[in-house]
């Protein structure tokens, strides 16, 4: 299942998620996820959210996997700022600990969802197509 619209109103041929986390083997390991899952590509990765807007309008990325714990930075501000100035992208925080405080705090900062870095990777797949379609809907 892919997305309904793009953007632009064309229909794409998958969903584009851009990845941000500051660990290039994870970075590595979901662009690889992404690649091979159908309907699902890995529009672009980063190891800051430092240019999460810029890579938005130059992907056109649907939905955003952010890790949570980024040395440095606020995943939370960056959050927070890409609902502001892109608010028809979803986002999934990706959190490496199970805290019902990060996730709530995810949640409350704008995150349509908020999973376990160990999450099954069937179960990314299906929410990613189900948050970029119900974007569209």
């Amino acid at each position: 299942m892919t997305a309904q619209s793009s953007h632009d109103g064309t229909p794409p041929s998958s969903v584009r998620v851009l990845c941000v986390d500051d660990n290039a083997d994870v970075l590595k390991a979901l662009a690889y996820l992404l690649g091979h899952a159908p309907g699902v590509q890995c529009a672009g990765s980063l190891t800051s959210s430092k240019k999460l807007g810029e890579q938005i309008e130059t992907t056109r990325a649907e939905v955003v996997l952010l890790d949570y714990n980024i040395p440095g930075e606020s995943s939370l501000d960056a959050l927070r700022a890409l609902k502001r100035d892109h608010p028809e992208v979803a986002c999934i925080v990706f959190s490496g600990y199970d805290d019902p405080d990060i996730i709530d705090a995810a949640l409350l900062a704008g995150a349509a969802r908020c999973l376990p870095k160990d999450v099954d990777p069937e179960e990314l797949m299906d929410v990613i197509v189900r948050l970029a379609t119900s974007a569209h809907a």
